[in-house]
C-alpha cells in the first residue's frame, strides 16, 4: 500500500478499472484501503496533541499491528470470498 492517500486512491481506481467493480481484487483492495489509514500521520498528530515526546515504541507497536492487520484481512477475505 502506498504511503500517500492520493497515490493509494489512484492505485485503487486503477484496480477497479482493470478488474471491474465486483471482482475479488477490488473487494480485497477496498477492505485494505478502508481499514488502514496512514498511521504515521495519525500517530504523529495524536502524540503531538497529547504532548508525548518519547514515542519510539508507539511507532513500533503501530507498525506491527499494521502488518498483522494486513495478514488477518487477507486470511479473512480468502475465507469469506
Amino acid at each position: 500500500k502506498p504511503i500517500s492517500t492520493q497515490s493509494s486512491f489512484s492505485l485503487f481506481i486503477s484496480i477497479i478499472n482493470d478488474y471491474g467493480v465486483n471482482s475479488k481484487e477490488v473487494k480485497f483492495s477496498s477492505v485494505l484501503q478502508g481499514g488502514c489509514e496512514s498511521f504515521v500521520y495519525v500517530l504523529g498528530f495524536y502524540l503531538s496533541y497529547a504532548g508525548i515526546k518519547k514515542s519510539r515504541h508507539v511507532y513500533f507497536v503501530a507498525l506491527v499491528s499494521y502488518v498483522l492487520f494486513y495478514i488477518l484481512c487477507v486470511f479473512a477475505l480468502i475465507f469469506i470470498f
